[in-house]
């Protein structure tokens, strides 16, 4: 059983032993299971088998009662998940619960089953009867026996029809959740099973690539040789977009106070290599640099994204023109302001006006050539960081020198990103 499948399991569990303990009747769930549909998976918790009437526990006691006593409610409950429609149902040995279909997406998916009573009325009598009479046969019970099950089937707590239905209106609320649960849970392995294919996907490219590369390399041309190294990478980067979406589609944000100062020198050690390789200079000057509540392993990589954006589209420029990226930080009132400038490839008005750059898969019209090396995800990505914070991105992008703008000019780009402090609570 999965992480979410055991956490939602014991979230169950609980639930299900207050409620129990709340209505002094087991309230349980009896759910299909993932790989075997046909197969059912009982939720009972410790609350609700000590709610089993005597009659019941003295039933299961006896040889081969435990066992058909579950193939009994299992059978029952295939019947209202096949049918998906409630039920008041007498158990084989003679008492009664309601059997309540949970549905997901149209299909019921579990059932919740609360009661080990008797009903009042003669048909529901005569009913139960019936079946503490067959149990006794089944059972093979002897005189002694069969007096004891009689004499604890007249002590169960007997429940009229409107009694029935006051528990059955307290229990809409836990359906609802439980509905929302599986919803939850269905919609992650979906996910996940996306990631799961990407990740393979551009894995295999990597690999082939790579093995192409280690055979042939010593007969290539340079050229060719760059081609490949070039898809290589841009497999790696794309690779690494899908893990980041992992994290993304699990939801798993934690805020905790953390100093901002060190994530911004991990991604400065991070592609600091790369920047010198261009020769661009990385410099820091964070005024204040303060303690935010932030969920740190992303916040690192929309950090880590910026960095690497504006260390790649660093432009080539003149010669008496400096490479650079200056990363800069000051307090705001109730937020950091961050600002990540460079000095290289531009970003069209009309993107920026439009909310292209941080649209899915995106690229920039002015990336081309050596720079075209990204997944398109990265902005992407960033941007719902940013805002899961309940922070704000922007970006300015104006050319410099004659001013023209396009491929050839050199721009100044800056991304602003404003954090703020503490994130909000709920009242």
């Amino acid at each position: 059983m999965g992480t979410t499948s055991s956490n939602r399991r014991r979230a169950q569990e609980h639930v299900l032993g207050m409620l129990s303990n709340l209505h002094n009747v087991p309230i349980v769930i009896y759910e299909t299971k993932l790989r075997d549909q046909e197969q059912l998976d009982p939720i009972i918790p410790k609350a609700a088998r000590d709610k089993y009437e005597a009659h019941c526990r003295y039933v299961q006691s006896l040889s081969g009662g435990r066992e058909l006593c579950e193939a009994d409610q299992c059978s029952r409950a295939r019947t209202v998940i096949a049918s998906g429609v409630e039920t008041l149902s007498c158990c084989h040995a003679g008492l009664y619960n309601n059997l309540v279909p949970i549905k997901h997406t149209g299909d019921s998916k579990a059932v919740l089953l609360y009661g080990q009573m008797r009903v009042a009325g003669a048909d529901h009598e005569k009913h139960s009867l019936q079946n503490h009479a067959a149990v006794v046969r089944k059972l093979k019970l002897n005189t002694d026996q069969a007096a004891e099950l009689r004499r604890l089937l007249e002590k169960c707590k007997t429940f009229t029809s409107d009694e029935l239905r006051k528990i059955r209106d307290t229990l809409a609320w836990f359906e609802e959740w439980l509905f929302t649960m599986l919803d939850n849970e269905e919609e992650l392995r979906r996910s996940v099973q996306r990631v799961s294919h990407d990740m393979a996907t551009r894995l295999q490219g990597i690999i082939a690539d790579a093995d192409m590369l280690a055979a042939t390399a010593g007969r290539m041309t340079p050229d060719r040789v760059a081609a490949l190294a070039h898809e290589v990478h841009a497999g790696t980067l794309a690779l690494a977009t899908v893990v980041q979406s992992i994290g993304e589609y699990l939801g798993e944000y934690r805020f905790q106070p953390n100093p901002l100062q060190p994530i911004i020198f991990e991604a400065k050690k991070v592609y600091n290599t790369e920047a010198q390789r261009r020769g661009i200079s990385i410099t820091i000057q964070l005024a204040k640099p303060p303690v935010l509540e932030i969920s740190r392993s992303y916040l690192q990589h929309a950090i880590n994204n910026l960095l690497h954006n504006a260390v790649k589209y660093s432009y080539a420029g003149a010669p008496d023109r400096q490479r650079f990226v200056q990363i800069s930080g000051r307090p705001d009132a109730d937020n950091y302001v961050l600002s990540f400038e460079n000095y290289g490839v531009g970003i069209l008005q009309t993107e920026i006006e439009q909310g292209l750059l941080f649209g899915e898969k995106y690229q920039g019209k002015l990336t081309h050539g050596e720079f075209r090396t990204g997944s398109g995800m990265g902005l992407y990505f960033t941007k719902r960081v940013v805002e899961r914070h309940h922070g704000k991105i922007t970006v300015e992008s104006n050319p410099v020198g004659d001013g023209t703008g396009g491929t050839s000019s050199p721009y100044l780009t800056r991304f602003i990103v404003s954090l703020p402090y503490r994130q909000a609570r709920l009242e």
